[in-house]
């Protein structure tokens, strides 16, 4: 059964302080099947677009293609090597606005227990803060997580666990998972995802502690870590919880490394080190946003006739608030966090170079 928090659910769940359920699973079904009477009749329709992994290749004139890391295209070439391109299927922006409410009760309901990604007060900095107090962490890489999530899956955690019927289901599981994997694009998917994950660590916690090692998962989305205090992490050890993780997840044995905080290292943009946690990159960020605004904006050309990162000159801006408020909310935590959002929303009325005088600290 899905492990609910104890409780009534947090009243902005539908944005109104007067209402009071007493049980979150009575209000997540109603949620979902009142989106399920507005939208069952309704043919489902996805567009599609790629955000590449970062690759370069020769076209047929010798000349070299780059595509950086989080380039869109809505037509690309090699689209169908998943090494180079992660495809996104994305709901029409009335149907997403709508899921809204949905994955919110859900997110205020599923247990926070060793998840940080996807949650209500959860986050990059606090995922950063509970490695912090680790001295090892061996990082496992789950190949094309989303996928992992199938539709069958999809139904029996809304049957089981939420008391779903099967007509209602079985039609959010083929909303998710249009192929038979979920596909990335839908609200609902990293919560599922989430649900699915949380019960996995569970289940290799408790083996990992029988098997008697001192250690135990966590994760932010798809980025799963397991933190020992040990200062070294024997290869026996490291061998014996991909073993036990691998029965539930497919792993890229490859990408599987060890980090070490007296030798520091970088993780979900933060660096993690004895003394503390920091921004890895902060005034290098930056001053690439601000490069990256100038080069988008004022000297901005279409890569393709489908190129689709910047389609509107509003895409761009939308794109540097975004860092803006990445930055602000992980770079300066606390009080000075508070003071540059306050700042940040103060500056929205002016134009993006103007706040990047305004915000940001000369490095």
């Amino acid at each position: 059964m899905l492990n609910l928090v104890k409780g009534d659910p947090r009243n902005v769940i539908l944005g109104t302080k007067k209402l009071i359920v007493p049980q979150r699973k009575q209000l997540i079904y109603q949620i979902g099947k009142r989106y399920f009477d507005k939208y069952s009749k309704e043919r489902i329709a996805f567009s599609t677009f790629y955000i590449s992994k970062g690759f370069s290749y020769t076209d047929g004139k010798g000349e070299k293609i780059t595509y950086e890391k989080g380039d869109r295209e809505f037509n690309p070439p090699f689209k169908e090597i998943s090494d180079k391109w992660r495809r996104i299927d994305f709901l029409p922006r009335e149907w997403r606005t709508d899921l809204k409410s949905l994955t919110t009760a859900l997110g205020w309901s599923v247990n926070p227990e060793h998840l940080h990604g996807f949650l209500p007060r959860r986050s990059v900095r606090t995922c950063a803060t509970e490695i912090f107090k680790a001295n090892s962490v061996l990082e496992v890489d789950a190949k094309d997580a989303f996928h992992q999530l199938h539709r069958r899956e999809i139904v029996q955690i809304l049957r089981r666990d939420l008391d779903w019927n099967r007509e209602q289901a079985e039609w959010f599981a083929k909303l998710c998972a249009p192929k038979g994997k979920a596909q990335m694009g839908n609200p609902l998917v990293p919560i599922l995802f989430n649900i699915k994950i949380a019960k996995i660590l569970r289940k290799v916690n408790a083996r990992i502690k029988k098997a008697g090692i001192i250690a135990y998962g966590i994760s932010y989305a798809d980025d799963i870590c397991f933190l020992s205090d040990k200062k070294r992490l024997p290869r026996k050890e490291i061998d014996t919880i991909e073993c036990i993780i691998s029965n539930y997840l497919k792993l890229n044995k490859k990408k599987t490394k060890i980090r070490h905080k007296a030798q520091g290292f970088h993780k979900l943009g933060l660096t993690i080190h004895k003394k503390g946690i920091t921004s890895a990159y902060k005034y290098k960020r930056l001053h690439m946003v601000h490069k990256k605004y100038a080069i988008e904006t004022e000297a901005w050309k279409p890569k393709t006739k489908n190129h689709g990162k910047w389609d509107k000159r509003q895409d761009v801006e939308n794109h540097i608030w975004g860092h803006f408020e990445w930055i602000t909310y992980n770079d300066f935590p606390g009080e000075k966090s508070r003071k540059l959002q306050d700042k940040l929303n103060l500056c929205r009325r002016f134009d993006i170079p103007t706040v990047l005088q305004l915000v940001i600290p000369a490095s």
